[in-house]
């Protein structure tokens, strides 16, 4: 119960996170003519260099935040971030990355690890590379109150994971230029020895918003 009370409490006392609620979410390109392309750009400019393009039907593109105006969103192409042009964009009937109904790829590099969380159907599905894939019932699903920085906190049943703690902020792969905008905390379970549980470590990485 104290650790329960003492994750909650975390959740109500974040930093602020200077994106806007909104993000990140999926969206699909609109109103480009089918013979052009929405051009992918270096920055939030017409004039800025294109660096990839999204095709007139892309559906599902994950938009991990706006700048200041809103008039671009920051998307990811290839190994690098890239802005659009949000006058492009339509927000998918998918709701808030923070509803049960939202799904998440989740995923770290020191070590690596990968997790596909689906609060609707409370299941976790874990993999890394020194052991056998993992499916894990979630059994709780909480969320910041209104007011707050959007974040997140599910707990596993026994097993491989313990808890993980997820915060509305820009994050970065550490191997690439590619900006996501859900950072994760994943406290993983320490196998027996000797017939004791050692203590759980915890492990960093990045979201996003996937179709669920």
């Amino acid at each position: 119960m104290r650790r329960l009370a003492f994750l909650l409490a975390c959740l109500c006392v974040l930093p602020f996170i200077a994106k806007a609620d909104g993000f990140p979410a999926l969206h699909d390109v609109v109103d480009v003519a089918s013979d052009d392309v929405l051009n992918i750009r270096s920055g939030p400019t017409a004039g800025a260099e294109i660096i990839g393009t999204l095709a007139p039907d892309a559906r599902n593109i994950e938009v991990t935040g706006t700048n200041e105006s809103g008039t671009w969103g920051r998307v990811n192409t290839g190994e690098r971030a890239g802005w659009v042009s949000m006058r492009f964009m339509q927000a998918t009937a998918q709701g808030h990355w923070t509803d049960p109904t939202a799904k998440l790829r989740c995923f770290g590099t020191e070590p690596f690890w990968s997790l596909i969380l689906s609060p609707a159907t409370k299941r976790a599905d874990y993999i890394r590379p020194d052991a056998a894939p993992a499916t894990i019932g979630i059994t709780q699903f909480l969320t910041s109150a209104p007011g707050y920085p959007p974040a997140a906190w599910m707990m596993f049943e026994k097993g491989a994971l313990e808890w993980v703690q997820l915060e509305q902020t820009s994050c970065n792969d550490g191997m690439s230029d590619r900006d996501f905008g859900i950072s994760a905390r994943l406290a993983v379970s320490q196998p027996m020895k000797d017939a004791l549980t050692l203590p759980n470590y915890v492990v960093h990485g990045c979201c996003s918003v996937i179709l669920h």
